[in-house]
């Protein structure tokens, strides 16, 4: 897979040689952040140039990326960490993220957020008791410091919940995912888009539980609000749609779901 060209420059001829295989294989194993950097940096210059100092201050051209993060995870700078955790979490890096906000953590351990963000890392790595540890220490200083109802302390409870519906605990997550509903009912209002997401998380729970007739139920009313809040066509809504249909196969309603 390999290709030989010569080619005149300024009278010279030039040897060229590519090695295509391996070209292939490069871009293969690193296209997809190839991708991210070729959406994320067109045609949006004013929004990126932070993102570009920072890779230029953390980054050495002349090092390896192994190296790169070795020297980075040795230093004190909070935003510079912070920041190069941003741009990987977007580019869904789970295992970089985790490797950051352990570095932040080790920093500033009384800082939540560092602490959610890790939680989170893991909860995507499918370290799912891992994570339900974190969330459950975030929890518990949250209701005192913001309170039960605030929107913080209710995404700890859901990603509570989301840890433990990874480990199969449906019945426990259903629990939290409902009290996370009442609160974001009470918070945001009933229509709102996250209140929405807790109505689907609280049937997935049951869905999960083989209770396909109140999931059902519940995907419609999720669906209902998303038609209302996000329209139609938005992918959420059509995502509501699909949940339906799954729910009445389950049951076998197999012509209902089809339709």
């Amino acid at each position: 897979c390999d290709a030989l060209y010569n080619i005149k420059i300024d009278g010279i001829i030039c040897e060229v040689q590519l090695h295509v295989s391996a070209i292939v294989a490069y871009k293969e194993e690193s296209h997809h952040y190839y991708g991210f950097f070729r959406s994320f940096f067109a045609g949006n210059v004013l929004a990126c140039k932070n993102r570009i100092d920072m890779l230029e201050k953390c980054i050495d051209p002349n090092a390896d990326v192994q190296t790169a993060l070795e020297e980075m995870l040795k230093s004190d700078d909070e935003d510079l960490i912070w920041g190069m955790y941003d741009l990987v979490e977007e580019m869904g890096d789970w295992y970089l993220c985790e490797v950051l906000c352990q570095r932040l953590c080790e920093i500033n351990p009384d800082d939540l957020n560092y602490k959610h963000s890790l939680a989170c890392a893991l909860d995507c790595q499918g370290k799912y008791a891992q994570a339900e540890a974190l969330h459950r220490q975030c929890w518990e200083v949250r209701k005192k410091t913001l309170g039960e109802h605030h929107p913080v302390t209710l995404s700890s409870i859901n990603g509570i919940a989301n840890a433990l519906y990874g480990q199969g605990k449906y019945a426990q997550a259903e629990a939290l995912y409902r009290e996370c509903w009442e609160g974001m009912k009470k918070t945001l209002g009933e229509d709102h888009p996250d209140t929405l997401d807790s109505v689907n998380n609280v049937a997935n729970a049951l869905y999960g539980q083989g209770k396909y007739a109140q999931a059902e139920a519940l995907y419609r009313e999720c669906w209902e609000g998303m038609k209302k809040t996000l329209g139609e066509d938005h992918p959420d809504t059509l995502d509501s749609v699909d949940n339906v249909a799954i729910a009445l196969n389950g049951q076998g309603k197999y012509a209902q779901a089809e339709a």
